[in-house]
């Protein structure tokens, strides 16, 4: 039997509005077999329910009866719709029909939740007397609500899917720069095209934007008040400060279309086929093209106000999804939507909505959306949001499929109680992806609290805490991440309060582990895995490191892969920007960069000032 695919949920609104929702269901006169049988097996087997109920932490003994009582009463209404009715099966058009007769609009979403409990119940007890198919279906129906609107593709010929995806601007524009990389062309260190490429490569996915030398950074924005771009064009030290190249650019890499070597990038053996080949072979490339280049834009973490960031990506999603249905969301009603469709309160609509206007603005400009004044996905690009949105569910459900996942909050602010104040935690921590290896082994106090634990991090690896950091626990994901608090005085969406939360209360058990990613550019991601529990006593001055290997990277110097690249130039004196870097790392004549050296004397001599 299919193992269900809801996410874990608290059964909200069975026992402050069950009355109104059961008394919105229409009392068909009770068939004495049908329904009557149908009751018996909901009797048999109610104490058993009560417990799954309790235990999936969707409610009380008592909301779980009530809610027993509720699908006694679906069940008469699925008889009066359908003219028959079952205790331990249905099928997806029977729902739709009972939903559809109803017509209970926020009572229907209750109701389907409460449906949904119900069905999983029997899935997981082994009840469900229906197909496995069948239950598929039916899961895919009940998962749809949550706020969003369910995709529906539209039947398209090949003639019309070829030649609505060769229409799309965002196709054009990236076999454009596929063309003009040709076999190949240069990169720096860090993995970029060089500074003289950015404004051809710019140019091809119609952005004017060039490489400078002397540019500024590029700053980020509170939303909506980004500074409007010069007739010169955008100028920039890198081509990861123009977003649409950057995006476009990564989901190639992503795909295989291109491959990036340690000097040049060049295509991939799939680059013939989007070119040249056959249309079938076109539309498979642009059909996955198109859904991981809206998944990698959503994932485009540039904002530089958190909340509004993850605020702007729900709306974003919320109205990528209802640009696919007959109710798409006005251009000059974003706000109301964030309002009242989104549910965001008054003081983050306006900001988030400012947040994915210019990025679904974007993709209009792509053709992701059709012109006119509503964000009407087109025909051809429903299937990749149909994508999207299965992809975008099945990351949230694995953030509570995952056993590890266990620290979500328990009580307010807290994943559970505190840490043993008597106990030291030996950790290493280390830097993923680095070749050669860097790690670190520090002692910690198991009752540091997580905004403690990133002091050590930064210490230990000589970062110079310039940049934004999370912890989160088993997967890296959208909720259930550890942050400090913004400078706002508001905690980041979907996250809690690093200060808040001991080391302890998350790590427990030898092996388990904790990830910190510092930098969410460069995304320096460490593992933290918990080594060894030892006695206050003998643990001595805290916190202190006690082995480790790798010299810590340089700040902004691209990543781990763009690190490996920087040392290995500084270190060739016939590679093309070994002047270059060397100037940038600061060293002086002969000097060499040992990626392997560590002094742990210096290591412990700045965590010292942490005592």
């Amino acid at each position: 039997m299919p193992k269900s695919k809801r996410s874990k949920r608290k059964a909200t609104g069975i026992k402050a509005t069950g009355d109104r929702h059961l008394s919105a269901v229409p009392q068909a006169p009770a068939p004495p077999v049908a329904l009557a049988s149908a009751s018996r097996v909901i009797d048999s087997f109610a104490a058993e329910f009560v417990h799954w109920f309790e235990d999936e932490g969707a409610g009380s003994a008592a909301e779980a009866m009530q809610s027993l009582r509720a699908m006694e009463a679906i069940l008469t209404a699925e008889y009066k719709v359908t003219g028959g009715c079952s205790a331990t099966e249905f099928t997806h058009d029977e729902i739709l029909a009972v939903v559809e007769a109803l017509e209970l609009e926020d009572e229907a979403l209750a109701l389907l939740d409460l449906w949904h409990l119900y069905v999983d119940f029997l899935a997981e007890t082994g009840r469900w007397t229906g197909s496995g198919e069948e239950l598929e279906k039916v899961h895919g129906l009940l998962s749809g609500p949550d706020g969003l609107a369910i995709v529906n593709v539209p039947e398209l010929t090949e003639e019309e899917e070829s030649n609505g995806f060769a229409e799309l601007p965002l196709i054009q524009r990236t076999t454009e720069l596929l063309r003009w990389i040709d076999r190949g062309k240069e990169l720096t260190a860090t993995g970029a095209l060089r500074l003289k490429d950015i404004a051809p490569a710019a140019a091809c996915v119609g952005v004017n934007a060039r490489g400078a030398q002397n540019a500024p950074r590029v700053p980020q924005p509170l939303p909506g008040f980004e500074a409007p771009v010069q007739e010169e064009g955008l100028k920039v030290r890198s081509m990861h400060e123009v977003p649409i190249l950057n995006v476009i650019w990564r989901t190639l890499t992503g795909m295989g279309l291109l491959i990036l070597g340690p000097t040049s990038v060049r295509p991939g053996p799939d680059v013939e086929r989007w070119l040249n080949g056959t249309p079938e072979q076109k539309v498979e490339l642009s059909r996955g093209f198109v859904t991981e280049f809206l998944i990698a834009n959503l994932d485009d973490s540039n904002s530089w106000l958190e909340v509004a960031q993850n605020s702007g990506f729900l709306l974003e999603v919320a109205a990528l999804l209802a640009g696919t249905t007959e109710e798409p969301v006005a251009r000059n009603a974003l706000d109301r939507f964030a309002l009242e469709a989104a549910g965001m309160p008054d003081y983050l609509a306006g900001i988030a909505a400012a947040s994915a206007r210019k990025r679904l603005d974007t993709l209009t400009e792509l053709g992701i959306f059709e012109t006119g004044g509503y964000y009407r996905v087109r025909p051809v690009v429903v299937q990749c949001i149909a994508a999207v949105d299965e992809r975008v569910r099945a990351d949230n459900e694995e953030q509570y499929d995952d056993e590890s996942l266990t620290f979500l909050p328990t009580a307010p602010g807290h994943p559970g109680g505190p840490a043993d104040a008597n106990s030291t935690y030996q950790l290493k921590i280390t830097l993923r992806e680095s070749e050669p290896p860097i790690w670190r082994r520090v002692l910690v106090p198991a009752s540091a609290a997580l905004g403690e634990l990133h002091n050590v991090v930064q210490a230990a690896f000589g970062w110079e805490d310039s940049h934004m950091h999370l912890f989160s626990a088993g997967n890296r994901s959208r909720g259930g991440t550890f942050q400090p608090v913004g400078w706002d005085g508001r905690q980041p969406e979907n996250s809690i309060d690093e200060a808040s939360v001991q080391v302890g209360q998350l790590l427990s058990k030898k092996k388990e582990k904790l990830t910190y990613v510092y930098d969410f550019g460069d995304d320096w991601i460490h593992d933290i895995t918990l080594e060894e529990i030892l006695d206050k006593e003998e643990a001595g001055a805290l916190p202190r490191c006690t082995d480790g290997s790798g010299l810590g990277p340089e700040e902004d110097s691209g990543g781990v892969w763009g690190w490996t690249n920087m040392v290995r130039t500084a270190n060739d004196p016939r590679a093309e920007d070994h002047a270059d870097i060397r100037e940038w790392l600061g060293l002086r004549p002969g000097e060499r960069v040992d990626p392997e050296s560590f002094s742990l004397p210096d290591t412990n001599e700045r965590l010292k000032r942490l005592r």
